[in-house]
């Protein structure tokens, strides 16, 4: 596969994929912050410690080996490389979640 290739495909996860995935998940969550904007914050922080521990552990993977310094998963196997992209991924489901319910005050006064 050659990286170009690689380039194009982030190109299009990021501009397409990414958007739609994360509108989902506000449609799905929204409502819900809505109605219980504290369960809602409760899986949004857990979501968010999740997403940390798995970027831990993918970590622990380099401090074991004595790299202590690195910069994205390049040095990581794959099994780790993947654990640390979803880390980010869970982090960032979590923080929009707090964000949604940080939101969500403001959008019941709208809806009366």
């Amino acid at each position: 596969m050659s990286r170009h290739f690689e380039t194009e495909a982030h190109v299009i996860w990021l501009l397409f994929i990414g958007p739609l995935v994360l509108g989902c998940v506000a449609v799905f969550f929204a409502p819900l912050a809505l109605r219980d904007p504290a369960t809602t914050a409760a899986e949004g922080s857990l979501i968010l410690a999740v997403g940390l521990l798995c970027l831990l552990l993918s970590k622990a993977s380099l401090f074991r080996r004595g790299i202590w310094v690195s910069w994205g998963p390049r040095l990581m196997t794959k099994w780790w490389a993947r654990l640390y992209k979803a880390g980010y991924v869970l982090m960032f489901v979590g923080a929009f979640l707090l964000l949604l319910v940080y939101a969500a005050p403001s959008w019941d006064s709208v809806y009366n």
